[in-house]
């Protein structure tokens, strides 16, 4: 809110209860956060959980918060929805299913995830993104490489033995990474470049 305002936080119990039509029912959580700023519109809206859709500039965000909020929303059982019009402010609410277990009684540890050891090079032209996704494979045990773009892909994968997969954006300049998936193909080294969708 560039020219101030207030920023209300709230939590609620919602009850759902059953009916006709209804795919949700039972008690929730409501949890929302409202604010004064310019609003957002309807155009805007209906994109705005689409993952990497962003209404800022190159490099200022990639335009996933809102993508994984929902999708984290839905993997609990719940939803998150916005109200808001141009110059009338803007309200999120999460739902999330209310537990009645005791704090104690809830499990605590996560299973770990399978760690791999293969070796990715991830080819995306937006450093942000390309890093944020080099980072979550990281995380997972992979050895990561970077390309900018599939002509950086070509040079690393001629100088380099120890590529197991090509993880490539689909729309890059000078090539495209279906492209770049056949020549990964052609060349016996494996390339997938549905492994990520991007809203075209």
């Amino acid at each position: 809110m560039r020219q101030g305002g207030t920023i209300t936080i709230g939590a609620t119990k919602v009850s759902l209860p059953p009916g006709r039509g209804r795919s949700r029912q039972g008690d929730f959580v409501a949890i929302s956060i409202s604010d004064e700023g310019p609003g957002i519109s309807a155009e805007v809206q209906a994109r705005m959980y689409e993952p990497f859709y962003t209404t800022k500039g190159a490099g200022a965000g990639a335009g996933l918060g809102l993508s994984i909020s929902n999708m984290i929303a839905q993997q609990s059982g719940g939803w998150l929805i916005c109200k808001s019009a141009v110059d009338a402010g803007t309200t999120f609410t999460l739902y999330l299913p209310l537990v009645d277990a005791p704090v104690s009684d809830l499990p605590n540890e996560q299973p770990a995830l399978p760690l791999g050891r293969e070796t990715v090079l991830v080819v995306e032209d937006d450093p942000m993104v390309g890093e944020f996704e080099a980072l979550l494979l990281r995380n997972l045990g992979y050895t990561v490489m970077r390309a900018e773009d599939s002509v950086e892909a070509e040079r690393t994968i001629a100088t380099s033995g120890a590529i197991d997969l090509v993880l490539t954006d689909l729309r890059m300049p000078r090539m495209d990474g279906i492209d770049r998936a056949d020549r990964g193909q052609s060349s016996g080294r494996e390339s997938d470049p549905h492994l990520r969708k991007r809203a075209a």
